[in-house]
């Protein structure tokens, strides 16, 4: 969701202004696998629709990130609304929010933003299919080496990797298990084979 009216225009300008680093982020080698960059952060859309089919994501970063020296931890950002919507095995937490947790210009606070930052994410992954201004914000302020996003975005600055794939919003599902092969393809490579078709676990 790109922000628009003037309290739009000020959440995007609050956001870039405030986007910055709480330290100086290493030089990225994207060929290397993303369970050797620590805890990845998951952010989830808030659209119903696309949360279903976006979750089933997380079964394959599971899958993908579970090796000899066990589990990288997973943690999912998303809206309280859909906290019993994850199998809690897929991830080791999950960061809730509400709308109280939002600011005047509708962007996470402060308060929320040091909860993500606290748990050290080397990774973060946005599975939004459209633009959402929050989303990204959060992603940027993890200061995460690798920060995800489906598809392009308008504020690139949040992110340092945009996997263009086309959208099919009468099959999202379709969508996510492109993403999911992607990945696949960039970074877990050593995993075993590509997903076929999305897991229904």
């Amino acid at each position: 969701m790109i922000a628009t009216g003037i309290r739009g225009k000020l959440a995007n300008l609050y956001a870039t202004a405030h986007h910055r680093y709480t330290r100086e982020l290493s030089p990225v080698s994207f060929g290397e696998e993303l369970s050797r960059q620590g805890p990845i952060l998951v952010v989830m859309p808030r659209d119903a629709t696309c949360f279903e089919a976006a979750r089933h994501v997380l079964v394959h970063l599971r899958q993908f990130t579970t090796g000899d020296d066990g589990p990288v931890r997973i943690h999912a950002f998303l809206h309280e609304t859909f906290k019993n919507w994850i199998d809690s095995r897929l991830i080791s937490q999950a960061v809730p929010w509400a709308d109280t947790d939002l600011n005047a210009l509708r962007l996470p606070s402060n308060k929320l933003l040091n909860q993500v930052a606290n748990l050290g994410c080397g990774v973060a992954l946005d599975l939004n299919v459209d633009e959402d201004l929050g989303a990204g914000y959060v992603i940027g302020m993890t200061g995460a080496n690798i920060r995800i996003a489906l598809g392009a975005r308008q504020h690139r600055q949040f992110y340092n990797v945009e996997m263009r794939l086309p959208v099919d919003r009468d099959d999202l599902r379709r969508t996510y298990l492109g993403l999911t092969r992607q990945l696949h393809l960039t970074f877990f490579r050593s995993g075993g084979e590509a997903p076929t078709e999305l897991s229904t676990m």
